[in-house]
């Protein structure tokens, strides 16, 4: 399951096509040694775990942690009335153009800039076309290549932190703590789920703009906004799962730890999971920002 490293799997048809371009980050470490790595893009992840989950929150509380950027520009998307949805996606990057690591990422869902959809044909089409808007509030992850790529590339909110999946006979957690003191931030718990190829996408998919990549036949595609370089970005991560399932109002639960960072969620005042899935095996393309 999670933990587990399988073989490295062969060259999947989900890339085919795909034209990428060399990038350099460059960064002084603790010592004052000046370190780089080189990167491809778009970013090419074949070997990918993920489990993630939604929940609502308070509506003015996502609203302010929205960028200044993106004032105008970005606006959360409603649920209910007074209540907005926030994600909570954990990824395992066995493969990835700067190795091997694992991050959390905590996004507000937003509305797509000129949307113009009300809120409720604005989340249903959102579900049946496999196609989420959010911005990244957090994003930890595990390795010096791994944030740097993410802050210099994207203007992603980066941190290095502890993050660990570890599971039993019936569930699955990821932890993340505090690099420095330990302190939990914020762990995500949810039941082993029976993982299986995932059906053909809904029919309306094929009215949303093709993947432009080999054929995946169920592509959900993520959109965020970073702030890079003080304007606001757009970029799509497209995850091809092999394998997945999902739970509906149930099956995971979030819990908030003692860390400073973790006050910018409890302020959110999230509510029960709304959904919960566990993708085991998924490919992913992660397209290069570009200004809106």
């Amino acid at each position: 399951m999670m933990t587990s490293a399988p073989s490295p799997p062969p060259p999947s048809p989900f890339f085919r096509g795909v034209a990428q371009r060399p990038l350099t980050v460059r960064w002084e470490d603790d010592e004052g040694a000046q370190r780089e790595a080189r990167v491809m893009a778009p970013g090419v992840y074949p070997d990918v775990a993920s489990m993630w989950a939604f929940f609502s929150a308070d509506l003015d509380a996502a609203r302010r942690l929205l960028p200044d950027e993106g004032r105008g520009a970005l606006e959360p998307l409603p649920f209910t009335r007074g209540r907005g949805l926030v994600a909570i996606h954990a990824f395992r990057y066995r493969q990835s153009p700067v190795g091997p690591y694992d991050e959390v990422s905590v996004g507000v869902a937003v509305r797509p800039p000129g949307e113009l959809l009300p809120p409720p044909l604005a989340l249903a089409r959102a579900a049946l076309c496999d196609d989420l808007h959010g911005f990244v509030v957090q994003l930890p992850v595990t390795t010096e290549p791994a944030l740097q790529a993410g802050l210099q590339l994207f203007g992603y909110p980066k941190f290095l932190a502890d993050v660990r999946f570890e599971e039993d006979a019936a569930s699955w957690r990821v932890a993340v703590r505090n690099r420095e003191t330990g302190a939990l931030l914020y762990a995500l718990r949810g039941a082993k789920l029976m993982a299986r190829r995932p059906g053909r996408v809904h029919a309306l998919r094929l009215l949303s703009r093709p993947a432009p990549h080999g054929p995946g036949v169920r592509v959900t595609r993520f959109h965020s906004y970073p702030a890079l370089h003080g304007r606001l970005h757009h970029a799509v991560l497209h995850f091809n799962a092999l394998a997945r399932t999902s739970h509906v109002g149930r099956g995971c639960a979030i819990e908030l730890g003692d860390d400073p960072r973790a006050a910018a969620l409890r302020a959110l005042r999230m509510g029960a999971p709304l959904q919960y899935t566990y993708a085991p095996r998924a490919e992913v393309l992660l397209e290069a920002p570009t200004p809106l």
